[in-house]
This record gives C-alpha cells, sequence and structure tokens, in this order.
C-alpha cells in the first residue's frame, strides 16, 4: 500500500464532508439533520486521519530531537506534547456538535460558539501530563530498579499524583481563591446575606463564608469545610447577574455541601480512581516498550480517569444540585434563567458540554422535569 494512501484518503474525505455541510447549510430548516452528520462524520474523520497521520511522522523526528536533550528536559517536553494531543483529542466531540449545529441550524438561531479549545485548558493539561512525566523520570534516575522504565515506585507515584488532580480541583483551589478574595460587601449585597441567613435558618443548612474572587469570572466555587463551608463568586457573576439569580447560584452551591459532593462522594470516585489506576498501569502501560508507546497509554489513561471516569459521576451531581436549587429557591424559573445568563456571559453554546458540567440544554431540560414533580 502506498505511503501516501491515508493522507490522499483523507484529504478527500475532508474535500467531501466540507462539501456536504456546505450543500446542507445551504438548505438548513433546523429539522432533517442527516446530510449534516454524515458531512460532519466525513469532515471530522478525515481531518483527525490527517492529524493522527502527521503525529505519526513527526514522532521519529522528536524520538531524535529527544536522545539529544538531557534527561530532566526531555521527559517534560515530551509530556506537554502528549498533553496537548490529549486536550485537543478531548475537544474533538464538542467541535464536531458545534460544526453539525452550524451546519443545520434554522436562519434565525444563534451562530456555533467556536470550535477551538479554550487555551487555559490545554495549557492546564499539558503542564500535569508534563509534571507527571517529569515527576515519573526523576524517580526512575534516583532509584533505577531492574523491572524495567516504570517500577513499583514509579507507578504508585503515578497513581498519587492522578489522584492528586480531582482532590485538588475540589478541596485545595476553592480554598486558595477563598484566601485571595476579599469579603461579600454586607452593605452592597445586604439582600444576598440576608436571603443565606434565611435559607441557613428555615432550611437548617451549615453556615457558608462567602468571598468575591476579583476579574472576570461568571461562576462560583464551592468546598467543604470544617466549622463552616466556603463559597467564592466571580465579580463577573455579580456584574452579569440579578441578585435572584445569585441567589440561585448560591442554591446550587448549597445544593453541593448538602448533597455531600464536596467530601462524601469524592471518596468513592479517588478509591475507584485508584483501583483502576492500579490495574490499567500494572497490567497495559507497564508491558508496553519504549518511551512513545508508554507516554501514549497514560495519555489516553489521563483522558479516561480525569476526564471520562469522573465526569461520570459528576454530571449526577451537577443535575441534583440543580434540583436542590429548585427545592430551595421554590421558583425553576429563577434557576433556570440563572444558568442561561452563566451560559451566555461565558460565551458557551446550549449544546455544548462543559466539563463537569452537562450541556445547557439537557439542564434547563431536567430542572423542568423537576419543576413537574
Amino acid at each position: 500500500m502506498s505511503p501516501l494512501f491515508l493522507p490522499v484518503t483523507c484529504l478527500v474525505a475532508v474535500a467531501l464532508g466540507a462539501s456536504v455541510l456546505l450543500l446542507a447549510r445551504a438548505k438548513a430548516n433546523g429539522e432533517d439533520a442527516g446530510l449534516a452528520r454524515i458531512g460532519t462524520i466525513s469532515f471530522v474523520g478525515g481531518a483527525a486521519g490527517l492529524a493522527l497521520w502527521a503525529a505519526m511522522a513527526c514522532l521519529p523526528m522528536l524520538e531524535g530531537y529527544g536522545k539529544g536533550l538531557p534527561w530532566w528536559l526531555d521527559a517534560p517536553l515530551r509530556g506537554a506534547i502528549l498533553g496537548l494531543a490529549t486536550c485537543l483529542a478531548w475537544h474533538l466531540w464538542g467541535g464536531a456538535k458545534r460544526i453539525l449545529h452550524w451546519a443545520c441550524r434554522r436562519p434565525n438561531e444563534d451562530e456555533a460558539k467556536s470550535v477551538w479549545p479554550r487555551r487555559h485548558a490545554c495549557t492546564a493539561v499539558a503542564v500535569s501530563v508534563a509534571v507527571v512525566c517529569a515527576a515519573i523520570r526523576v524517580i526512575d534516575h534516583l532509584a533505577p530498579s531492574s523491572d524495567g522504565p516504570y517500577s513499583v515506585l514509579e507507578w504508585l507515584a503515578l497513581i498519587v499524583i492522578f489522584s492528586a488532580f480531582p482532590l485538588c480541583q475540589a478541596w485545595v483551589w476553592p480554598w486558595f481563591f477563598y484566601c485571595r478574595s476579599r469579603r461579600l460587601d454586607a452593605h452592597e449585597h445586604g439582600e444576598i446575606h440576608e436571603w443565606l441567613e434565611h435559607v441557613r435558618e428555615t432550611r437548617g443548612v451549615p453556615k457558608f463564608h462567602l468571598r468575591v474572587r476579583e476579574g472576570k469570572m461568571v461562576s462560583a466555587i464551592t468546598t467543604g469545610g470544617v466549622q463552616a463551608h466556603v463559597i467564592v463568586l466571580g465579580r463577573g457573576l455579580l456584574e452579569h447577574l440579578k441578585p435572584q439569580h445569585v441567589k440561585a447560584v448560591l442554591a446550587r452551591e448549597i445544593g453541593h455541601v448538602v448533597n455531600g459532593d464536596t467530601f462524601g462522594r469524592m471518596v468513592p470516585l479517588i478509591l475507584c480512581c485508584v483501583a483502576l489506576h492500579l490495574l490499567y498501569y500494572h497490567f497495559v502501560a507497564l508491558r508496553l516498550e519504549g518511551f512513545w508507546p508508554q507516554g501514549i497509554c497514560i495519555a489516553i489513561g489521563i483522558l479516561f480517569f480525569l476526564v471520562i471516569l469522573p465526569s461520570l459521576f459528576q454530571l449526577r451531581w451537577e443535575y441534583q444540585a440543580d434540583r436542590k436549587a429548585v427545592e430551595i429557591m421554590g421558583d425553576a424559573e429563577v434557576v433556570a434563567r440563572a444558568l442561561e445568563r452563566i451560559y451566555d456571559a461565558n460565551n458557551v453554546h446550549v449544546n455544548a458540554p462543559g466539563w463537569p458540567h452537562p450541556p445547557l440544554r439537557a439542564r434547563l431540560k431536567a430542572i423542568g422535569v423537576a419543576a413537574t414533580r
């Protein structure tokens, strides 16, 4: 088979897919999306095939370049490349959904949002994988083992590092933002303080401390504490949302704490991740030879254990928090409008998933179901 068979086939698929998408867009009515689906599959599949072919062509060059670097620089560099590839692969599905929406949307619908992933997401994943690869190489350099490049000490360290990521996101970062933020002004936002105190007294919810993080963040984060829990509101949230919508957001964060999402439900998730790490890296990654096969295997593991697996749990928690907010507010419409304003301020399309949150359309549908019960 000619070495040009794959790139030529992928180019043909991209061209055909683009033609079908343009044809579907020319007669889009929002009802029949069959033609748009075919075009999306052809276009995205061809583009992914071209990217894979280019990556396979570049790997030998990267391998040769890495051999000339010191071990402490080679590992983070390769890890960063793997992290970027993992992040782009994760955004492939979201990009396909946006392309499909563009092709079959009605003339009066909003444009689909950009298919490009956010820069901070790519940076975070690249840095995370680079740190993991560097940690493994440091352990291998300081404590070489006859069991191969991944000794027992190394893959145990890998488990600890990976398990620390969800812990850091759930507990460490909210407290970090809390310590660096100022208190919510009781004079300027007295209505919010009074409402929160009323909810605490009438519903028996625990005590919360409110802080405001300066900047453009249009969201809120919460975590558990000992004597009181923490909620950090973004300054952008207070600027874009009305007081009743801010209360709805607070009700969701209270729901996370009341439902035990900040601690009680994180423990089984971490135990599950650790158990699967043990099986995956011991019986899969350790049996591969060479840095790149093992590295690609690790990248797939990161995508599964840190994104896909936690999302299976956390999507359910988000729906439950929405239902709890409806119960606390007693008004599903207010909760729905608050979510819409947050998604709109963050420039996120209604059908776009934003880990760990489900798409807005699905959340609004679930809120409507909860309101009818």
